[in-house]
């Protein structure tokens, strides 16, 4: 009997490529950053074909893979798979809807979070050896209005994550009923027009499709709040994002983060800081990096941009002033002691003269 063959054609958990090969039933074949040119060349061989974001399945590779039977998407969506071609030749499409819903949540937390207390742009200050506190405040999220787009398993993750924050949770979903609604504690709005308006903070958490492209463009932007901040770790397209870095320099937005569309490709975010408009990428190739402002308003990269003599030099400074502070400190502590012995002294003393007496 002939085994069936499988190609990876996108990087994917080695886990997952064992799991594939396990017991032998399937022959493996990982090739990935494939061209669609190279991949028309050897997809007939293929009865199975794995992807996420980069490769495209698109009508062409689909007519040339004439012994294909199933696409599998290690993903959310199917966006970059011609399903109606796929169907009409018979393929089967699969994909992976709850693979990534919980990181996917608190990644979409934590860059709220990042975008309310300026953590990017306070961590790159003090790695400068400034210490300007004032700056860096932020606002509070506790008693803010959330407005998720898009109530599916993300959506339904990031509103209970925003409801123990103590948020107002207002979702637009065109697919979610009242009874639904009222059993997530989340308030329902039937228009995105209506929802917009009413919101500190904007998610979105939808595919991208014809209907939704650009849902989120300058004229809802221009009927969204001052200081509003928009966070998408869906897909690109969902926001306009001209109209977006316009209302960023005219601080009508306050902060805004997306996710990077595919893998491997740079996190993207734009923000804003002492009223400036501060395109920032933060590689994914340095672990430890970071994106965001410095108090000037200039563009700060990853940790991996700075030389080692120069965090030292940074880390001393802060060092020093640590230092300092403490030796003060340590000072006061002595001094009020000192005091509170002599104010002991004259109480004993005052006592001593009222029992004579």
């Amino acid at each position: 009997m002939t085994i069936p063959k499988v190609l990876v054609a996108d990087p994917i958990s080695e886990r997952g490529i064992a799991e594939l090969a396990e017991g032998k039933l399937l022959h493996v074949d990982v090739l990935t950053g494939q061209s669609e040119e190279q991949l028309l060349k050897i997809i007939n061989q293929y009865q199975g074909l794995v992807v996420r974001s980069q490769t495209k399945v698109t009508a062409r590779l689909l007519e040339a893979a004439t012994q294909l039977k199933v696409v599998g998407r290690a993903g959310v969506g199917v966006d970059n798979v011609d399903v109606e071609a796929a169907t009409k030749k018979g393929v089967i499409v699969m994909n992976t809807p709850g693979g990534n819903t919980v990181s996917t949540a608190e990644h979409t937390f934590s860059l709220m979070m990042a975008i309310s207390r300026n953590i990017a742009q306070a961590d790159a200050s003090v790695k400068a050896g400034k210490w300007d506190r004032k700056s860096f405040e932020g606002v509070e999220l506790h008693g803010k209005n959330l407005a998720i787009l898009g109530m599916g398993r993300i959506g339904t993750e990031v509103a209970s994550r925003a409801i123990a924050f103590g948020m107002r949770v207002l979702a637009y979903d065109p697919y979610l009923s009242a009874g639904r609604a009222k059993s997530l504690g989340v308030e329902l709005v039937e228009r995105l027009d209506e929802i917009i308006p009413q919101a500190d903070y904007i998610t979105v958490h939808m595919p991208l499709t014809p209907e939704t492209k650009h849902m989120i463009n300058a004229e809802r932007l221009a009927k969204a709040r001052k200081g509003v901040r928009i966070i998408n770790c869906a897909r690109g397209g969902l926001v306009d994002e001209a109209a977006l870095f316009a209302a960023l320099k005219t601080r009508h937005v306050a902060a805004a983060l997306r996710r990077s569309r595919y893998a491997g490709h740079a996190a993207q975010s734009l923000s804003v800081h002492h009223g400036r408009a501060v395109p920032s990428v933060a590689r994914h190739h340095a672990p430890r990096g970071y994106a965001g402002a410095d108090s000037g308003g200039r563009a700060v990269h990853g940790e991996g941009h700075r030389g080692a003599a120069d965090r030292r030099a940074a880390w001393s400074r802060v060092g020093r002033r640590v230092s300092r502070g403490r030796h003060r400190l340590h000072h006061r502590c002595e001094a009020a002691a000192r005091h509170g012995a002599r104010r002991a002294r004259r109480c004993s003393r005052a006592r001593a003269q009222c029992a004579v007496a």
